[in-house]
């Protein structure tokens, strides 16, 4: 990717476009890609509600970068136990 950068989410990295590298929905929308899931089923998994998925990543209504980080840790974790 021409002028891209690499983001490291806790240990999930990622190529992003230069322009996207602050871009907290794009963010989370690849974390959400990472984890397989569509988003009906991250909901379920991460007890957040569909409207709040849809608006983050829509970008209607901003992410925290905690919640990004916070998130992207119960990820790795979850998959390195197997349970998704």
């Amino acid at each position: 990717m021409e002028n891209s950068y690499s983001i490291n989410i806790e240990g999930v990295t990622f190529e992003v476009e230069q322009e996207k590298v602050n871009d907290s929905a794009y963010k989370f929308r690849m974390l959400r890609a990472y984890s397989g899931m569509n988003r009906k089923e991250f909901s379920r998994w991460s007890h957040i509600p569909y409207d709040t998925l849809r608006d983050w990543e829509s970008g209607e209504n901003k992410i925290a970068d905690y919640m990004i980080e916070f998130i992207a840790y119960k990820l790795v974790n979850e998959k390195q136990r197997g349970n998704i």
